[in-house]
């Protein structure tokens, strides 16, 4: 079975649920990967955590 890789570097994604469970891992796999992410999520307190679990290179866009 061959591994298939793809390129998210610079691309632009919009996840919704990205407060907890799968949404906020798809979140931080993507900026893990150099990818731009908009993150939206009903939650404004648990977005303030992934917000402040987020390494600094990838903060910005908000204003704190």
């Amino acid at each position: 079975m061959s591994k298939v890789s793809f390129d998210f570097k610079g691309k632009n994604f919009a996840v919704t649920g990205a407060s907890s469970g799968i949404g906020k891992q798809v979140v931080l796999d993507l900026l893990e990967a150099g990818a731009n992410v908009l993150a939206l999520a009903r939650r404004k307190e648990l977005m303030d955590e992934v917000y402040c679990t987020t390494p600094p290179p990838f903060r910005g866009g908000r204003d704190r």
